[in-house]
């Protein structure tokens, strides 16, 4: 590529933050930064008395991962919920590398207290120490159990909804991938928040954004290589890299995104998503909650 396309600007509210992130300097992550970014901000007990707080509970289950090693699902509900309901499956973000399944649970209220559902959020196990196919067979194998218990859980298994941000929408797709091909859990819908793609970072706005933003193109190469080693930009990876994956309009009978630059990723969601992964990152913003917009008209609709 010799040419690359203007990039779009970022939003004016947000020339504040961005000012002073590029005063610090461009961000590089190195392997050895990877455990502090993979612990809880807070104490279990801390987070278990904010979901208190708010009329939530917690339960974990252990369950068989992928080849049967053993891995955790956190079942979130709120406090006296009875009956059926939908299953919100949840996957993390965090480039494949790091982040935590009981991180950014605040985020999932309105679903949660509005909607009444049971929120899955898997720990599924992280590159490079667990490369591709860790992460996704992990995902869904968590998907499996959740599928078989739903009576157990309180939920409907004809509707699960997977749900993913950055890192989390590359495996959610993933997961659904490997549920159509194999024959798996109908699944309702995706919720793919800014998902993580595309492993070849050849696209124009990956370039447009190399070097800009907290999650740039360096990062998310990064990551790619951790995940996927020497297959980084190969063929042999479309169940995992769903924007290369075969058929994929069949992978579910309802996907909804709300990422929108040609490019999927941590970072391509131009505005707000280049500079956070989640729209709740910068609160005192408009942009931030605008983009959890869509896929909340949509819940209403479906509720």
């Amino acid at each position: 590529m010799t040419e690359t396309a203007a990039r779009p600007p970022f939003d004016p509210e947000l020339a504040t933050f961005l000012t002073a992130m590029e005063a610090r300097g461009p961000f590089t992550l190195t392997t050895e930064m990877l455990p502090q970014m993979r612990r809880l901000e807070v104490s279990e007990d801390e987070l278990d008395a904010r979901l208190l707080a708010r009329g939530l509970e917690r339960l974990t289950f252990s369950v068989p991962g992928y080849l049967g090693a053993p891995i955790d699902l956190a079942v979130v509900q709120r406090i006296g919920r009875t009956g059926t309901t939908a299953c919100f499956y949840t996957m993390h973000g965090g480039g494949m590398m790091f982040g935590h399944h009981l991180g950014n649970l605040e985020s999932y209220d309105d679903w949660l207290l509005t909607h009444d559902v049971v929120l899955v959020s898997v720990d599924y196990r992280l590159a490079p120490e667990h490369p591709d196919p860790y992460p996704v067979e992990d995902c869904y194998a968590g998907l499996l159990w959740t599928v078989a218990h739903a009576d157990e859980l309180g939920v409907d298994p004809a509707r699960v909804v997977l749900v993913g941000q950055s890192a989390g929408g590359g495996l959610a797709a993933g997961t659904a991938l490997l549920a159509r091909d194999r024959q798996g859990p109908e699944i309702l819908a995706q919720i793919l928040v800014s998902p993580m793609l595309d492993d070849t970072d050849s696209t124009v706005s990956t370039h447009q954004i190399d070097g800009v933003g907290v999650a740039d193109r360096s990062l998310t190469r990064f990551g790619w290589t951790a995940y996927l080693g020497d297959r980084r930009g190969g063929e042999d990876v479309w169940s995992t890299q769903p924007q290369r994956g075969r058929r994929t309009s069949r992978a579910c009978r309802r996907p909804i995104s709300t990422a929108r630059a040609p490019r999927c990723s941590a970072t391509r969601r131009w505005r707000t998503r280049a500079v956070s992964g989640r729209p709740g990152s910068r609160p005192s913003s408009t942009s931030g909650p605008g983009a959890s917009t869509a896929s909340r008209a949509w819940c209403r609709r479906r509720h």
